[in-house]
């Protein structure tokens, strides 16, 4: 496959994604003789047997122009990213350029051998680059653009450990697939029949009368159909969320230790999932967490660790505060007073539910000053506290915090 686009043309042969972490091993292919015009992901050149892309040659030349190479145009793709308008591209370049880099070191190469003694002054050539890689959104991928860490990551929540579960979800996954790749885009009433359809397909399979295990993983795979269709469906109608609500009530109350899954699988699962759902299908697991055993707390509370941990390396700052809200929400569940200011001081002023639930969670308790001190930790301004939580806090309680000191024993 000579290149990948955003619209990827699915009668082209799909390349196999690589596990995060794993190199992606790939080779840019001559332009076919009907193609005029470059689009970037063509062969460019060989040097020494290694093969590079039109891409490669526009990032080497914009790196000969800066006194940090790649390592700074990789700075400003690092530095763009933060803009949420322009984190897509800044993302897909990021990923083609890391990968130049690892390429350059695995054939004892350095830009100025690569690049060559023309291209390097050449200045029209510069203005050229400058156009493809630093004003003009990429729309012409290679495969390390396309299988970016996000994308890896992401398609790991919603299917990455499906092998490990007694039964895999995959073949119901496949049954319910069609229905949804049937037509490009669901709208209007064409989305009420598709989540209909859904029901109707699920519910049919009789899942009161299956096996716990097999439960498991028709409902599974329904909880990532139901989030995949989401990305092509005009939901107005509000169909899918009440879809994705019920069926995944459903998946949360079967028994998994009775269906043979390890609990290790079944949470990271549940972690990354969560974490990565993009459209507030999933709002708040307190209730859930609450059932979950004491055994099971502190193995949970890893596994969101090192969740937080690669999202933090990878520079996913608003996927890794999912993940603090979520342990936020398992301390919550299970009344760990002690672990409430530090996660507010940790998490600050990215959001205030979190906060806010440690906040209600306290007070409940009857630790009125443990609440305050929740606050404060978080960063938050006064004027804040004031409009945002009115709400949970009944009068009450807010006369009895002005005049309590300390915490009342329950």
């Amino acid at each position: 496959m000579m290149f990948m686009t955003p619209h990827h043309d699915k009668s082209l042969p799909e390349p196999v994604m690589p596990a995060l972490g794993e190199r992606l091993a790939w080779r840019p292919e001559p332009q076919s003789p009907q193609k005029k015009i470059i689009q970037g992901p063509e062969l460019w050149k060989l040097v020494d047997g290694h093969a590079f892309c039109y891409w490669d040659r526009w990032f080497l030349r914009l790196a000969v122009r800066d006194v940090n190479g790649l390592d700074g145009l990789m700075a400003h793709f690092e530095a763009l990213r933060r803009d949420y308008q322009h984190q897509k591209d800044a993302e897909v370049k990021l990923a083609h350029g890391l990968d130049l880099e690892l390429r350059l070191r695995d054939a004892g190469l350095s830009i100025q051998e690569v690049l060559g003694d023309v291209d390097a002054v050449d200045e029209k050539l510069a203005a050229k680059a400058r156009t493809k890689v630093l004003e003009q959104a990429a729309s012409y991928w290679t495969p390390p653009m396309q299988f970016r860490p996000r994308v890896r990551l992401k398609a790991r929540s919603r299917s990455g450990y499906w092998r490990l579960f007694p039964i895999s979800p995959a073949g119901d996954a496949a049954q319910l697939q069609p229905l949804v790749d049937a037509v490009p885009f669901h709208a209007g009433r064409a989305a009420m029949d598709l989540a209909m359809r859904l029901e109707k397909r699920i519910h049919r399979a009789n899942i009161a009368g299956l096996s716990h295990a097999k439960r498991l993983a028709l409902l599974r795979a329904g909880v990532t159909v139901i989030a995949d269709a989401m990305e092509c469906t005009d939901d107005s109608f509000g169909m899918f969320g009440q879809l994705f609500g019920d069926i995944w009530r459903k998946y949360l109350a079967v028994p998994w230790q009775d269906a043979g899954c390890d609990a290790t699988v079944f949470y990271r699962d549940l972690v990354e999932f969560v974490t990565w759902e993009d459209y507030a299908l999933v709002d708040d697991m307190t209730g859930y967490f609450s059932g979950v055993a004491a055994a099971d707390v502190t193995r949970l509370e890893g596994i969101i660790a090192e969740t937080v941990t690669t999202l933090g390396s990878l520079g996913f700052e608003y996927e890794a505060t999912r993940a603090r809200g979520l342990r936020i929400e398992l301390w919550v569940a299970h009344r760990r007073f002690d672990r409430f200011v530090p996660a507010a001081r940790e998490f600050g002023t990215q959001g205030w539910r979190p906060i806010e639930r440690m906040m209600e969670c306290a007070r409940e308790a009857g630790r009125f000053s443990l609440a305050g001190q929740v606050f404060e930790a978080s960063g938050h301004p006064d004027s804040y506290r004031d409009l945002r939580s009115k709400r949970a806090r009944p009068d009450h309680l807010e006369a009895r915090h002005d005049h309590i000191d300390g915490d009342r024993t329950l």
